[in-house]
């Protein structure tokens, strides 16, 4: 059994990485529906696990549009839930960032830069795999292989 191609671990490595951080946030949108894990709950919460579910069977399908979709809304997410956090500091600094970042993710900011990272690496290995199919020849029935 030969192993697979770079591209595809990346991207193995990104749809998984997508299925935990929609667990997590579905855990957490459940937590504040039942009241018990002190976030407001708004039902617009379900549309983000909802997207990330969808982001991540994209993913899974080799899409590099939901690559790109997953690594940006991430990191969007990420950006405006500490900037949000930050707007109620008079003078916010760099460490007030970090904590604010700390405590809006599950692990804080060292798990938040790593899920980046290998949702980057999902994009990467979506355009690689794309790549490598364009660049295969076409074997079609001329050359012995059947499409049934």
């Amino acid at each position: 059994m030969t192993p697979a191609p770079a591209g595809v671990r990346c991207i193995r490595a990104a749809w998984i990485a997508a299925l935990l951080t929609g667990s997590m946030t579905a855990a957490v949108t459940l937590g504040a529906s039942l009241g018990t894990n002190g976030f407001n709950y708004v039902p617009w919460m379900w549309l983000d696990v909802v997207l990330i579910a969808a982001l991540g069977w994209g993913l899974y399908r080799r899409s590099r549009v939901a690559a790109a979709q997953m690594l940006l809304y991430f990191a969007t997410a990420k950006v405006l839930a500490v900037r949000r956090d930050l707007q109620t500091l008079d003078d916010p600094s760099w460490s007030d960032a970090l904590e604010s970042l700390d405590a809006c993710t599950a692990g804080g900011w060292v798990v938040a830069l790593a899920f980046t990272a290998v949702y980057t690496l999902g994009l990467y290995g979506t355009v690689m795999y794309r790549r490598q199919q364009q660049l295969a020849p076409a074997v079609g029935p001329e050359h012995g292989s059947s499409l049934n």
